[in-house]
């Protein structure tokens, strides 16, 4: 929730004329998520993976809408699986796909 609330603030702030904000936002268009599921660079995006693998995530940033995607074990445990880049990209994209769909 802390990194969703992250990504809103600076689409907000990007949104409101923050120049900042709205560079960080350019800086995270500049490859696309998926070229497959989301035409150009529509959408803003940035992976990570924790120490040990515990956990991987996806944030995707559109005009109007956060996503963020979380994978992991609940107990915490490593799994060589979890990559940023992997699975929560490939899940992001799907949704975030999904999303830019409906607009």
């Amino acid at each position: 929730l802390t990194l969703a609330r992250a990504y809103v603030t600076l689409a907000e702030r990007a949104r409101h004329g923050d120049g900042a904000a709205r560079k960080v936002l350019d800086a995270l268009r500049q490859r696309p998520l998926d070229s497959q599921l989301v035409s150009g660079n529509a959408v803003a995006w940035k992976t990570g993976t924790s120490a040990h693998r515990r956990d991987a995530w996806c944030v995707a940033v559109l005009d109007d809408q956060v996503v963020v995607v979380w994978l992991g074990w609940r107990d915490g445990r490593p799994d060589a699986a979890l990559r940023g880049r992997g699975a929560a990209r490939s899940l992001c994209a799907a949704i975030t796909a999904a999303l830019h769909r409906r607009t």
